[in-house]
């Protein structure tokens, strides 16, 4: 289990103590400043994953602490929960215009903190590893899903989704184009999926999970609706003819015990698709095997 450091500024020692025990555990550490000046060097030092502001201290007051966080690389993305006696709209409106992300009123339930807390953390580590082009889910999150239909025993098909040709389509019709076409695939998945998780692996390699009856419907879809987007591309940028290799790994057969697993039948899969390099059109392969059996 990764910890993650919480910050706790706040200029009265009995408000850091509750709160440092109140957050301590096996998933978090706490430091504690107890004034802005500290806040910002101890920030500066340790990074921490967030960190919880009182608004009224003397000095160097929640804002002016907040808003130093904000203008320095190396927190500017740091989430901060302010704390303040202070419950009018006018203070949170400020809080948020200046950076803040949460905003708790003392004094506050140890437990709706500690949710927020969590969940912050968790949206955070989220946002990061979201892929910057498509805004799409990353590896992090891919991985938590998968893994969270694995431990939960829900049913899945999970889809390795690849753009052939497409380093040749990139060199031959420029960076532009590349990303027009990375778009443009994003968006079909998604159509295709539905409800479905769409995650973006990096590159031109994407993933997606949805329910064991949903997938060689949304399989078709996906490869139908990407071959007739595929000549405008191919047309206008007279580049190579793009075309997607799906691999899809289903637990309809299989128990598998980790998401390394689901990854490398799906990517095998994948891998075969990819080897025709003289087809014209999209195709995807779903894995019918038990385990260990042969491709």
């Amino acid at each position: 289990m990764t910890s993650r450091m919480i910050m706790v500024v706040d200029d009265e020692l009995a408000i850091r103590r509750v709160l440092s025990r109140a957050l301590h555990g096996p998933a978090r550490t706490v430091i504690a400043a107890g004034d802005g000046a500290q806040a910002l060097a101890l920030a500066a030092e340790r990074r921490p994953d967030l960190i919880l502001l009182d608004v009224n201290m003397p000095h160097k007051d929640g804002w002016e602490v907040l808003g130093e966080l904000r203008r320095r690389p190396g927190t500017r993305m740091t989430p901060v929960i302010m704390l303040t006696g202070e419950g009018g709209v006018d203070d949170k409106v400020e809080g948020f215009e200046l950076g803040a992300d949460d905003y708790m009123t003392k004094p506050f339930a140890v437990g709706e903190l500690l949710a927020r807390v969590d969940g912050l953390l968790k949206r955070h580590a989220l946002l990061l590893s979201a892929n910057p082009l498509t805004g799409l889910p990353g590896n992090p999150a891919i991985e938590a899903e998968v893994s969270r239909r694995l431990q939960g025993g829900e049913p899945f098909a999970f889809f390795y989704i690849d753009i052939d040709r497409f380093k040749a389509f990139n060199d031959a019709c420029g960076f532009a184009e590349g990303d027009r076409l990375i778009l443009k695939t994003a968006g079909l998945i998604r159509e295709s999926l539905g409800d479905g998780f769409v995650g973006h692996v990096g590159g031109d390699d994407f993933v997606a999970l949805c329910g064991l009856e949903e997938a060689p419907h949304a399989a078709q879809r996906l490869a139908r609706l990407f071959d007739e987007c595929a000549p405008d591309f191919s047309r206008s940028a007279r580049g190579p003819r793009p075309t997607l290799s799906i691999g899809v790994a289903t637990t309809e057969r299989r128990a598998f015990a980790s998401y390394a697993e689901v990854a490398a039948v799906a990517s095998e899969l994948k891998a075969y698709l990819k080897s025709e390099t003289s087809r014209t059109l999209s195709r995807f392969a779903f894995d019918r095997r038990g385990r260990g059996g042969p491709l």
